[in-house]
This record gives C-alpha cells, sequence and structure tokens, in this order.
C-alpha cells in the first residue's frame, strides 16, 4: 500500500485514472487554465496518440498524497488536454508528506523558469503567500534570509521585493524576521474541509442542472445510474481513489 511507503520515498511514479485526481482551483499556482495552452497540449498528445509514441514525451502530472486523496498542484493544463482527448489514466508523480498550504508553491516552482510565464501578481497574491503560509521561509525554527528566499523563488526578482511583499502582506512575519529573537508566528489552522463540503455541494448543484439539460431519456436514465452508482460507493464508505489503482488494469 502506498502508506507504508510514505517512510521510504518522498514520491513515487504511478499510472492512475484521471477520475482518481481531485482537482481544485484553489491548489492552482495560476489561478485559471489558458484555453490555448491546453489545445496546443492537446494536439501533443493526440500526435502521440497517432503515432503510437509510449511513454508519453510530457511530464507526469503531479499529485500530492493529502489526507489519503491525490491531489493536483501541477499539471491543470495537462489534465484537461489528456480528457479532452478521451484519456482515461495518466502517468503522475505521487508526492507524500505535504499539506494543502504549500501546494500552489510547489506547483509554481518548476513553472517559474519554463512553461506559461506567471504573472508578478499571481506569483505574490499565489504562490507568495502560500509559501509563507507553508512555513517554506524557514528552516526549522529559523528564518532564511530575505536572498535565501529569493533563490527559492530561482531570483526571478531581487531579494528587496520579496521582503517588501513580506512587509505588506505578512507584517508579523515581516517583524520576527527583523528581530533577534525571531519569534513563532502561529497562522490560522488550516481546516480544509469546509472548502471541500463547499465544493461539493456545487458539484451536485451542476450535475442537477446537467441533468435537467439532457433531453434524450437514454442519457437520463445513464446519468442517474451512473449517479445513483456514485451514491451507493459513498453510503458504503468506499475507499479513496488511490487505493483502487494499484488493482486497476491499464
Amino acid at each position: 500500500m502506498i502508506q507504508r511507503k510514505i517512510q521510504e520515498a518522498e514520491s513515487e511514479y504511478k499510472e492512475v485514472y484521471l477520475d482518481h485526481i481531485l482537482v481544485d482551483a484553489e491548489y492552482h499556482s495560476r489561478g485559471q487554465c489558458k484555453q490555448e495552452i491546453i489545445n496546443r497540449y492537446e494536439a501533443v498528445y493526440r500526435m502521440e496518440l497517432e503515432e503510437d509514441i509510449s511513454p508519453s514525451q510530457m511530464p507526469p502530472l503531479e499529485v500530492a498524497l493529502i489526507n489519503d486523496v491525490l491531489v493536483l498542484f501541477d499539471g491543470f493544463h495537462r489534465y484537461e488536454a489528456l480528457r479532452k482527448i478521451g484519456k482515461r489514466s495518466a502517468d503522475v508523480c505521487i508526492h507524500f508528506g505535504r499539506d494543502y498550504r504549500e501546494l500552489p508553491y510547489l506547483g509554481a516552482k518548476g513553472n517559474l523558469l519554463h512553461g506559461l510565464p506567471m504573472s508578478t501578481r499571481d506569483v505574490r497574491n499565489i504562490v507568495f503567500r502560500a509559501y509563507v503560509r507553508s512555513k517554506s521561509n524557514r528552516i526549522g525554527k529559523c528564518y532564511k534570509s530575505y536572498r535565501e528566499i529569493a533563490k527559492d523563488f530561482s531570483n526571478l526578482y531581487v531579494h528587496n521585493t520579496f521582503r517588501k511583499w513580506m512587509k505588506e502582506d505578512f507584517p508579523s512575519v515581516f517583524e520576527a524576521m527583523s528581530s533577534e529573537d525571531g519569534g513563532e508566528i502561529k497562522f490560522e489552522p488550516l481546516d480544509p474541509d469546509k472548502g471541500h463540503l463547499e465544493a461539493g455541494q456545487d458539484a451536485l448543484e451542476h450535475l442537477t442542472n446537467r441533468y435537467a439539460s439532457i433531453k434524450s431519456a437514454e442519457c437520463k436514465a445513464e446519468l442517474l445510474m451512473s449517479a445513483k452508482a456514485t451514491l451507493r460507493r459513498l453510503l458504503d464508505g468506499a475507499p479513496p481513489n488511490y487505493k483502487q489503482y494499484e488493482e486497476d488494469e491499464f
């Protein structure tokens, strides 16, 4: 089982069903996907499919195993492109020992030097804030210098930029970094349950609207059967999706 491997490695590669991955824009370092990028990746995947190129030359999706759920944090454009060409599964790199708070920063690390350029606004409002809230600006109980923080961001901005952002966005952290004792800064505990609850309720409402939009009685019946099957799995205490894929055959 994956859980027993957590202490053996920080990450591992697997092939998993796309439906077994939690995809939430809240953990997207860019905030939203761009259709032109999805279209570009879709063309690459279709070419590989037509020419029977395997394994894919595209990077694997990056997911974190949190609370027994695989959560996507890097590869949102690739994920959407894979869905568009009808792929049911994909290679992923599973990261262990992470939490929700740091996912936007982890997803942005590779994109800071390659891929679709990120705006300064996204770097500051999404990535930098995730970086500080996840305490990635610390080594143990000691704070990193602003030059070290700039290095974590591939030196795309001078260290004084991060000093300015810290002072304006995290004044208590800024004061602690400026003091000699470097006191402990406590952020409000992260509780993603409410966010998942609201997202689930939105998904159910979306399902209801989709069902109402279908004109074919046959299609309505098929969707209803799928909904009933999902409900049965929930009522039966279905295990997290990631525990199923090890027995799947691709």
